[in-house]
């Protein structure tokens, strides 16, 4: 996990910086790096500590503090995680919200102070998210449903996973 955390913050470190792009001889483009604020993720039941730390990383080294969300049916592991990063983060960054999606979930992507909402998980969600987030108009970025399911036997072949 600490190298997953460390790639995504360090590509976010390098993204922050702003360009200016020369549009034509009298004139120019200009964009200017501003961290959103709060940033509310939510993260999959399949991948839930993966998904916390590439999510969490990218914001907070944006300047972002964020909520996450866990599956709860897997939200051990992102507790855990937040108790062990609130001995070198200030208090109030890296906050963790536990419950189902309708009484933790929807009661955070609705919130005013929420900025920026980033989730992996369901179509189904997603849509809810979304609807939720038009209200608001609270940019959002998601990555829905499965993209490249693979199944893989217990012993090395020679021919590759098949594709489910």
């Amino acid at each position: 996990m600490a190298f997953v955390w460390n790639q995504a913050a360090s590509r976010t470190l390098e993204a922050v910086t702003g360009d200016s792009v020369v549009l034509d001889p009298t004139s120019f483009g200009l964009t200017r790096r501003e961290p959103y604020g709060v940033v509310a993720a939510i993260v999959p039941w399949n991948a839930p500590l993966a998904m916390l730390c590439n999510k969490a990383a990218m914001a907070l080294a944006a300047g972002n503090t964020v909520v996450v969300k866990p599956p709860e049916q897997a939200s051990v592991s992102s507790l855990r995680f937040a108790e062990l990063v609130a001995e070198v983060l200030p208090p109030g960054v890296l906050n963790i919200v536990s419950g189902t999606g309708e009484e933790a979930g929807n009661p955070l992507v609705r919130h005013r102070d929420v900025r920026k909402i980033t989730m992996t998980g369901s179509t189904e969600t997603g849509r809810a998210i979304q609807r939720s987030a038009a209200d608001t108009l609270t940019p959002s970025v998601f990555e829905l449903g499965g993209k490249s399911p693979t199944s893989s036997s217990p012993t090395p072949t020679s021919t590759p996973p098949r594709r489910a």
